[in-house]
């Protein structure tokens, strides 16, 4: 599969990284109100931290958006300000003690590459089927190749300027490598049409994604109706694409290509490996009235 046209997922998180990485570097430097000593353990430690805890929190904020669930800012926080704080906390002490020996810009490129491993692998436990070596591995390069520029550009501007461009950089980077990983190496994807000019995808795996009308849920139905909080889910399982529509207890086997409707919405499954032909559910048809809520119509 390895189709890279949608390309705004990767850009949606890599926006709000940004965003957030830009006011991690404002938010600090006015607190601070003092220049930041390299080898002055608590306050790097704080700075790492805070940039950690306003990228983690960007980037779940980004994700309720791109998925049509609203800003969930206070479910963020609670997510991610903790979890994100010890991710750049632990960047510092490893970049602390290195540089105690031997302090170069390689090591600094080091330090920002551990920081967005450990940021990727933490917002990996909140993308469904993303995985915890995806995450890693995505955060580390985008940790890599915004570090990179972070140095470039800090010797181009003032530390101010040079300090909160650096840290929007990385972190744009950190969010777009994150979901270019978990593009990459996806064997299939559940691609969500809202209106016949929106759509997003989220990857298939053996975790189930959850459709119902929640904003935990991991799709939020928008058709009319009382939807129960979990009206149905969408996993990988012994390889095969499975949907079960809990109201309804109805399970269907999908493959590449096969579309359904329900709760208002229209699905449609991409795989690497594409059939001969529709699945044997799709053959049959299947249709639920939807207005008792129960609607899955499986489409040619």
């Amino acid at each position: 599969m390895k189709d890279f046209s949608d390309y705004k997922k990767a850009l949606v998180f890599a926006a709000w990284g940004a965003g957030g990485g830009v006011v991690s570097g404002i938010s600090f430097d006015l607190l601070l109100r003092e220049p930041l000593e390299p080898y002055h353990w608590p306050s790097v430690t704080a700075w790492f931290g805070t940039f950690g805890a306003f990228i983690s929190v960007a980037l779940l904020v980004g994700q309720s958006w791109y998925f049509q669930r609203g800003v969930q800012l206070p479910q963020a926080l609670r997510a991610g300000v903790l979890p994100g704080f010890l991710a750049g906390a632990i960047a510092s002490a490893i970049a602390q003690t290195v540089y105690s020996i031997n302090y170069t810009e390689f090591l600094r490129v080091v330090a920002w590459t551990v920081a967005g491993s450990l940021l990727g692998f933490g917002i990996s436990r909140h993308i469904p089927n993303l995985g915890h070596w995806r995450g890693l591995g995505g955060g580390a390069a985008g940790g890599c190749l915004g570090g990179c520029l972070f140095i470039a550009l800090s010797a181009l501007l003032t530390d101010f300027y040079g300090r909160f461009l650096g840290l929007g950089i990385i972190a744009f980077f950190i969010g777009l490598m994150i979901i270019l990983a978990e593009k990459m190496f996806q064997k299939a994807e559940l691609i969500v049409h809202w209106t016949p000019i929106k759509q997003g995808s989220m990857s298939l795996g053996e975790t189930p994604i959850s459709l119902g009308s929640s904003k935990k849920s991991d799709i939020f139905l928008i058709g009319d109706g009382d939807f129960p909080e979990t009206a149905g889910t969408i996993h990988v399982r012994n390889g095969r694409i499975v949907f079960e529509n809990l109201m309804e207890r109805h399970t269907s086997d999908l493959r590449h290509g096969d579309q359904f409707e329900f709760g208002g919405l229209r699905f449609e499954i991409r795989t690497d490996q594409q059939p001969e032909g529709p699945s044997d559910d799709l053959l049959d048809q299947i249709a639920i009235d939807d207005s008792v809520l129960d609607q899955i119509t499986l489409l040619e």
